[in-house]
């Protein structure tokens, strides 16, 4: 005898005690019948988004939204006096990228997690983080419904730009050791140190991004933090094929930012993709001079890092952060630090937004500190 298949449906709509009347054909057999709908039923509620804040549109770009239910939700009401918030914990939000270029987590096979929780177009919980990697357009919908089935659903668009649209010509330095396949045409093209510093200096109060060739090791080639105060928005990544180039980070002893990114202006915007950032410390032998972190003594400034990896670092970002700023952490790995902990924010009052995305954080299993 063959299995039986039993079929399943949901129906949504309908009030409680109502009759959907059902039919069902497979060749020459048929079938019909009726079924009373039961529970508590649920009415169609009202809820919008609100995006909180967000990069520049350039890619890499990220937008912080936050679900707002509206009316027709049953929530009930907070205790008097108590922080509780039913809106945020009484009902169920679900945040999907529904249209626009697919997007994927880099480190997905390495999340030790469910399977649909690497999936970087389904978001859960009142507030989402996205980053949009790509040009194009998205639509972001979020699906709300609280226990007795009252539900709604709303759309929004965000529009993500070309950063070789945004950073054009002498917008662009490309710094290499070997060649410049795959640069962008028309960008500044230099191979020291000093030729990259004069080029930055150069576009003090504007837009700028540099790009590290692929393949390339500068950790030989760096001596010291990059001048990115007087820029505006400022984007740091790679070109050409291959590994992510190597770029290091100092010790907490040099002068004058202690860190790769020397960023202290207020109010810019800085975002670092596809870079392999690496300081001196070796976490399984508690040897080496321990780099201070990729941003250091930092003011009002929001930062973006996608793609990258971070290692033999002290935090992954420093402890005087403060302000109408974020901080972002997206599809990256983080490895062998120094220290019993890995974020430090607070001392200034930390960021306004923080999100780790998609990330492969995990600390050396031979590591004496931080496990």
């Amino acid at each position: 005898m063959g299995a039986c298949l039993m079929p399943s449906f949901t129906f949504r709509g309908f009030s409680t005690g109502s009759v959907v009347a059902l039919s069902a054909a497979q060749g020459a057999n048929s079938a019909s019948g009726s079924v009373q709908t039961w529970g508590q039923g649920g009415s169609v509620g009202q809820v919008s988004i609100e995006i909180r804040d967000q990069s520049s549109s350039a890619a890499p770009a990220v937008s912080f939204f936050e679900a707002v239910p509206i009316s027709g939700f049953n929530v009930g009401t907070a205790p008097a006096g108590t922080p509780y918030s039913p809106e945020w914990h009484e009902i169920t939000y679900i945040w999907t990228v529904k249209s626009g270029p697919s997007l994927s987590f880099e480190r997905a096979p390495f999340l030790n997690m469910p399977a649909a929780w690497k999936n970087a177009n389904v978001y859960y919980g009142p507030q989402a983080a996205i980053v949009f990697d790509q040009p194009g357009t998205y639509d972001i919908e979020l699906y709300a419904v609280d226990q007795f089935g009252n539900d709604g659903v709303t759309t929004r668009t965000v529009t993500v730009t070309s950063a070789d649209g945004w950073f054009q010509n002498n917008d662009t330095i490309c710094f290499s050791l070997s060649d410049f396949a795959g640069a962008p045409s028309g960008a500044t093209q230099v191979t020291s140190y000093s030729a990259l510093t004069n080029a930055i200096g150069a576009k003090s109060g504007s837009d700028l991004r540099i790009l590290f060739r692929a393949g390339d090791d500068f950790r030989g080639a760096i001596p010291a933090q990059l001048p990115l105060g007087g820029l505006n928005i400022t984007s740091i990544g790679s070109f050409g094929s291959g590994n992510k180039p190597i770029v290091p980070l100092f010790s907490p002893q040099v002068n004058p930012a202690e860190a790769f990114f020397g960023v202290a202006q207020d109010g810019n915007e800085l975002k670092v993709s596809n870079l392999d950032m690496r300081g001196g410390w070796d976490a399984a032998r508690e040897r080496g001079n321990p780099a201070a972190s990729p941003i250091w003594r930092d003011t009002n400034t929001s930062l973006l890092f996608h793609r990258c990896r971070l290692s033999g670092h002290n935090t992954l970002s420093s402890q005087n952060r403060a302000g109408d700023c974020f901080f972002v952490w997206s599809d990256g790995e983080v490895t062998d630090w120094q220290n019993f902990g890995l974020f430090g924010f607070a001392s200034r009052g930390g960021v306004k937004r923080f999100a780790i995305i998609g990330s492969d954080v995990h600390q050396n299993s031979d590591a004496r500190q931080g496990r």
